[in-house]
């Protein structure tokens, strides 16, 4: 899996207090792996992680919360930065599914996003609007929907602080069918 752009700025990220970390140890914001990205992640043992079946990592206990076991509180850096997970990649957007219809939302709990959506700045930046079109561009390629079709668990069932931007009608048709056969499988509410 190729690289993704990122929207917000490296510096905007490295002071952030938000990404990585989570207040349940079983949450739905957990990056979810793909099958590729699990045995690349445990054959080169990039980080000391445990798995859990449903290809999130356990998150550990931190500071009366929880936070990704790549995640380096020193310095706020992810200690598997070059092989980091697509779901991390993709983040602050999110795959959502709502009813038959695949969504790329983003998540407001990013500084960067919902300080831009409440100053209605984000609404306006044709840097956000060109981002958008990148990842829909991306999410009607044929390589991009196999590989959500393989790893339907990149699809969350996310309900708070998000924000739908686009309905993915390629990427929906491809995999919902009539049969509603390769539906995703929703991540587990906290």
């Amino acid at each position: 899996m190729r690289e993704l752009k990122q929207m917000v700025p490296q510096e905007v990220c490295l002071k952030c207090e938000v990404c990585c970390r989570f207040t349940e140890k079983l949450s739905v914001w957990s990056p979810v792996l793909s099958q590729e990205e699990t045995r690349t992640i445990t054959s080169k043992e990039l980080a000391k992680v445990k798995i859990l079946e449903n290809n999130q990592f356990e998150l550990v206990s931190t500071n009366g919360g929880y936070s990704c076991p790549c995640f380096s509180a020193k310095d706020n850096r992810c200690k598997i930065y070059e092989f980091r997970p697509f779901d991390c990649q993709l983040y602050p957007f999110l795959l959502t599914k709502n009813g038959q219809k695949i969504n790329l939302a983003v998540d407001l709990k990013c500084p960067f996003i919902y300080k831009g959506f409440d100053s209605g700045a984000v609404k306006k930046d044709l840097g956000f609007s060109r981002f958008v079109q990148y990842l829909t561009a991306l999410f009607n390629s044929k390589n991009i929907i196999d590989f959500i079709r393989n790893n339907p668990r990149l699809i969350g069932n996310y309900t708070e602080d998000v924000i739908t931007v686009v309905t993915l009608e390629k990427l929906s048709s491809w995999i919902i069918n009539k049969n509603n056969e390769a539906t995703p499988v929703s991540s587990p509410n906290p």
